[in-house]
């Protein structure tokens, strides 16, 4: 199923329907709500910043076991940081996640590989229900002009590590070599889609990208009111009046012309009559204003995280402190999931990368290195994929 995508969504709707002729569920309106969400957030910078922290306290400053941190953990060489750091990002855009695991003749997971979530849909349900597959590909949106067919879309076993499981799943594949392992997706509570961490703030985010869209075109019109330009003569042709409409537009915006020659008007010349509009700089001023705070609050972070400094308060370092430990117990519940989903990733047969089974996550502090780690490894596809 090809879809398209289209920022202007319903924020409250997900309508999720059974593709029985690809063997997947569609995620929203046209199978694009995630591809939605993360490109009206892309658009807002407060989103983004919002985003980013909430990702930021995530990852904290890494898991306890520094050994654990730079151990490596596939063929391409990415470490359990970075893979951290992608997981925490998808997690805080996505509210959920999904990393592909390979297996060797042994039954043992060999390599872990982040996916990129958008890539990833359920499967078909069983009569309970339950997904055991998820559909990957990377073609669900009409980005590309490739149609979206059965060729593109590869149907995964969906996380199951134990021996036996493993070994059924190689045998139906034809072989070790045919095999295309296992993907583990964190979806929440249960096996469905979730809602974005700024779903409920979808209308404010567009809202902001108008505003800046306003406020660029300003500039560019050189914060002048519109002006219609009326011509007592009507024009020879077409191209003159483009030619004279291009000369025009010339004078506009910062860069417009001191002056400019405008000739074929006619010879009886012509009038300029202003467009007065309604809406002041003043009234965008405080709509951007209340829209950045309505996107802080859903993310519950303290302002202050923001530069966002309350009347008569100092804003110093003990106060930027206890925001961080405000923020640090906000998100604790979402830390968790992240340690405990490592935990079950990793405590099968890599255990001699954490012997000690601690996988806990240092809180973020005020002097730490809050962007050390970086996504270097892309998007991730099973190896059948990423090979391509």
């Amino acid at each position: 199923m090809r879809i398209q995508t289209n920022p202007q969504i319903q924020p409250r709707s997900l309508n999720n329907q059974l593709w029985r002729g690809k063997n997947f569920l569609t995620f929203g309106t046209a199978n694009a709500y995630p591809q939605n969400c993360r490109r009206i957030l892309e658009a807002s910078p407060t989103g983004i910043a919002c985003r980013n922290r909430f990702s930021d306290f995530l990852e904290g400053d890494g898991f306890e076991n520094e050994n654990f941190m730079q151990s490596r953990i596939n063929f391409r060489g990415t470490q359990v940081w970075q893979l951290l750091n992608q997981v925490c990002l998808d997690y805080a855009t996505h509210a959920y996640f999904a990393v592909h695991v390979n297996y060797n003749l042994n039954l043992e997971p060999v390599s872990y590989t982040r996916i990129n979530p958008e890539f990833v849909r359920l499967g078909l349900p069983d009569s309970r229900g339950y997904c055991p597959k998820v559909a990957i590909s990377k073609d669900w949106t009409a980005d590309n002009a490739v149609l979206v067919d059965r060729a593109v879309i590869e149907h995964v076993d969906v996380w199951n590590p134990e021996p036996q499981v493993v070994a059924r799943q190689i045998e139906k594949a034809g072989g070790i070599n045919m095999y295309k392992g296992q993907v583990y997706v964190f979806w929440g509570n249960e096996q469905q889609y979730p809602i974005a961490p700024h779903h409920t703030v979808l209308k404010a985010m567009e809202t902001e990208q108008g505003i800046i869209e306003y406020k660029y075109s300003q500039v560019n019109d050189g914060f002048v009111a519109n002006h219609a330009f009326v011509f007592t003569e009507p024009f020879q042709d077409e191209a003159e009046a483009k030619h004279i409409k291009a000369r025009i537009q010339a004078m506009i915006g910062p860069a417009g012309d001191k002056v400019a020659v405008l000739d074929g008007v006619g010879e009886n010349g012509l009038q300029i009559m202003e467009l007065k509009q309604t809406a002041n700089d003043a009234q965008f001023d405080q709509t951007d204003e209340s829209i950045r705070n309505k996107i802080i609050r859903a993310y519950t972070q303290p302002g202050i995280l923001h530069n966002e400094y309350r009347a008569g308060a100092l804003g110093g370092t003990s106060e930027i402190e206890n925001a961080f430990i405000l923020y640090n117990q906000t998100t604790k519940k979402h830390r968790n999931i992240i340690e405990r989903c490592f935990e079950e990733l990793f405590t099968w047969y890599f255990r001699d990368l954490n012997p000690g089974g601690n996988y806990d996550i240092k809180e973020l502090s005020f002097q730490g290195n809050e962007n050390r780690n970086t996504d270097t490894q892309g998007n991730g596809l099973p190896e059948s994929q990423a090979a391509a």
